[in-house]
């Protein structure tokens, strides 16, 4: 005999596993990423601050990529990787003189914030309808950006023949982020400014196209909550499915009723 519960549990629909109930939760990457700038600002005066920091922002990077549902075989291939980022960061921190070694670190990270973003605006190209995960994932870019500019900013100090800012000849990680986010919002604090003319202009790039995003790319992600691709926001009529108009049988005609008629007298 089938008891109730056995039977409840045959006909409900089967269990997701986590990385499929993780696809499109853009809002989860995104309080990740928020999360993962607070923790570096916690523990950037930390002995172990850097590899923290390492590690908080590969979670990040993997949660997106599973939100982007990017393939296990990727993820498994990226992940070989993650000791040799490890041991980059620990060699920056004993060998701080040497630039090839310092510079290693921001290109991988170059690397990985550029494929985060790539994955992302690559999952939300294939959204059928613009969702609040969408917009979610736009928010995700704007951000990724933000650490983008952070990262030239550092490569550029690096490279250079002098500080990158005026106000420190020492500039921390935690320093190229924080001028980058408040370059890219406009808030223009002036604790921190760059000297050399590419980190001007730089900084003039990411203030115009940061602005730009927002009043433009998330907008209309906004604008566009709960339609489809292919619906027009200014036409309603557009976004109501198409139904087919069954098809009207003529009028039968007096003369068609008389030889109807005249057909059954007949038989």
């Amino acid at each position: 005999m089938i008891s109730p519960n056995s039977r409840d549990r045959a006909n409900s629909p089967p269990r997701q596993s986590l990385g499929r109930r993780l696809d499109d939760r853009y809002g989860i990457v995104l309080i990740a990423l928020i999360a993962a700038l607070v923790i570096m600002g916690l523990v950037a005066g930390w002995a172990a601050g850097r590899t923290i920091t390492v590690l908080v922002f590969l979670a990040v990077f993997f949660l997106t990529l599973r939100a982007s549902a990017v393939s296990r075989r990727t993820i498994l291939r990226l992940t070989a990787i993650v000791p040799a980022i490890l041991a980059i960061a620990v060699l920056t921190d004993v060998f701080e003189s040497q630039d090839l070694v310092v510079m290693l670190s921001p290109l991988l990270s170059v690397l990985f914030v550029l494929a985060s973003m790539a994955f992302t605006m690559r999952r939300l190209g294939v959204h059928r309808k613009v969702t609040t995960n969408s917009v979610y994932g736009s928010l995700c870019i704007y951000l990724f950006l933000g650490l983008l500019f952070a990262i030239i900013y550092q490569l550029i100090g690096i490279l250079g023949d002098g500080p990158f800012f005026a106000q420190t000849d020492d500039p921390r990680g935690l320093d190229y982020i924080y001028f980058s986010f408040v370059t890219m919002t406009t808030l223009g604090f002036g604790d921190l400014s760059p000297v050399n003319d590419l980190g001007k202009m730089t900084a003039t790039v990411e203030a115009v196209f940061g602005q730009l995003y927002l009043v433009v790319v998330v907008a209309l992600f906004v604008s566009r909550l709960g339609l489809g691709k292919s619906h027009s926001a200014d036409d309603p009529e557009e976004s109501k499915p198409h139904q087919p108009q069954a098809k009207s049988r003529p009028d039968k005609t007096d003369e068609d009723l008389s030889e109807s008629a005249g057909r059954g007298s007949q038989g």
